[in-house]
């Protein structure tokens, strides 16, 4: 593995150009800070950015993420040491695409210290075109682009968000939510806005949904899930920002889920109401254990982490880390992997929403709430019986 002692930014005008919310220079910086967190994360090494010389000082910045704790960050070309590692401010780079653009300019070093010149910035600036023009490498279109004029910057934005999915995603999230919450992202990433804002801020739907819900009628329960649906859909926006602008973080993680447990409890409090107000009092009984068993089965979920985990690479993808025990030892053997695939694919949240608003649309609302108390009682059964099986305290980490 390449392990440079620095590096030397080329920084003109595109390290100012704000791409999927970063303006590019922090961006490099922070590609820069992520690898050496994942090799060396307890060195910092130099970055010294050069500045074109037609760039005023006004325009002139050192970056100051508060996410970079591995780079040192210096304006002082007369600092860089020979053999540094030369970068440019005009290349995005994707999550984790550092790892493949190293070995594309591992030969364009610094060899004599460069005087803060025309000359020696055009010197250096065409040694790294024409390392990453002249090297074809398989994987280098998803690890990084070269940004040669701002009409590059749509599709390094497309590609950025196409890239920021998750393994666990299912069926309805992959081919429907996700191509729309992506469209929304690329909106949100205009803007100044934290992840846990959105997250916060779009609790106003699953709200309105419960007073939807509760009035019981055919129009209320199915604008109630629709805009359930839409929740659903607009969910994935929090982690495509975090994604791309390198905020993810464990609170911003615990909150979402919390959100998402609080959600659906407001759904299915608000159904049992809404049926009990038209239809009958069993529904109401109804509601309130399946909302106590949502409960109950998140916490399970959450409080025991086993030592084993499912054999097959391919469940442990589609599921998330505090779902993988349901399926780890006997209860895996049940059925094969393929069946197990696709019961996940069907019982997934996004595929459960869906379904409950073509059961609203039906007529046929009791079904949802009959589906989701069978599957949550369901889960439960099986976590709990996992964590008799034996595991330590641990909680996940999201």
């Amino acid at each position: 593995m390449i392990r440079p002692t620095g590096f030397l930014i080329l920084a003109d005008e595109a390290a100012t150009w704000r791409v999927a919310g970063l303006i590019q220079l922090d961006r490099v910086v922070l590609a820069l800070n992520e690898w050496m967190d994942e090799n060396w994360p307890n060195e910092i090494v130099p970055a010294v950015i050069f500045w074109h010389p037609d760039v005023p000082n006004s325009s002139r910045w050192l970056p100051r993420h508060p996410r970079i704790t591995h780079i040192r960050v210096t304006e002082s070309v007369k600092s860089a040491s020979l053999d540094t590692f030369v970068l440019h401010a005009r290349v995005f780079i994707f999550r984790e695409g550092m790892a493949e653009l190293l070995p594309v300019i591992s030969d364009v070093r610094l060899e004599t210290i460069p005087e803060e010149n025309n000359e020696s910035w055009n010197e250096l600036n065409v040694r790294f075109g024409t390392a990453t023009d002249t090297i074809s490498h398989p994987s280098t279109a998803r690890a990084w682009r070269y940004l040669r004029n701002q009409s590059d910057v749509l599709a390094c934005e497309k590609q950025l968000l196409r890239q920021s999915g998750k393994s666990q995603d299912g069926v309805v999230s992959r081919f429907f939510n996700r191509p729309f919450s992506r469209f929304v992202s690329r909106f949100l990433l205009r803007y100044d806005l934290a992840p846990t804002t959105w997250t916060i801020v779009l609790f106003v739907l699953p709200m309105a949904a419960f007073f939807c819900l509760a009035r019981g009628d055919y129009g209320g329960i199915v604008a109630g899930a629709l805009l359930f649906q839409i929740y659903s859909m607009l969910d994935g926006c929090d982690g495509e920002i975090a994604r791309a602008t390198y905020q993810e973080s464990n609170r911003g993680g615990r909150i979402d889920d919390f959100l998402d447990m609080l959600g659906s409890v407001l759904f299915v409090l608000g159904l049992g109401l809404g049926l009990f107000r038209t239809r009958s009092s069993f529904y109401l009984l109804e509601g309130l254990l399946c909302a106590a068993v949502i409960v109950i089965n998140e916490w399970s979920l959450r409080r025991v982490q086993l030592s084993d985990q499912p054999e097959s690479e391919k469940l442990t993808e589609a599921l998330y880390p505090r779902h993988r025990r349901l399926l780890a030892g006997r209860w895996g053997r049940i059925f094969n992997d393929n069946v197990w695939w696709w019961i996940i694919q069907f019982t997934k949240r996004d595929a459960a929403i869906l379904a409950f608003l073509l059961l609203a649309l039906a007529d046929q609302s009791p079904w949802i709430l009959h589906l989701w108390l069978t599957v949550s009682a369901t889960t439960l059964i099986l976590s709990a019986r996992s964590n008799a099986a034996g595991g330590t305290d641990v909680p996940d980490r999201v």
